[in-house]
């Protein structure tokens, strides 16, 4: 990354109150309510949130999702 550039981000706590979340690329399919297995454990996707890397939304960088337990 240049060192001149800016990144925005949303306010602190927009993802609070999950039990996880998940980082993937951009190019990875993620929807809402997708159910996730990791380590034995289900995940139900509640948001997913893409982050850019300008202001116009046009350069995707990655997703991001806020996650719950199933059982």
């Amino acid at each position: 990354m240049k060192r001149s550039t800016k990144w925005f981000f949303d306010k602190d706590g927009l993802i609070e109150g999950g039990d996880a979340y998940a980082i993937v690329k951009d190019d990875v399919p993620l929807n809402k309510n997708d159910i996730l297995t990791v380590d034995g454990a289900q995940y139900r996707v509640q948001d997913v949130v893409t982050r850019y890397s300008d202001e116009n939304n046009e350069t995707a960088l990655f997703k991001y999702a806020n996650l719950f337990l199933t059982g």
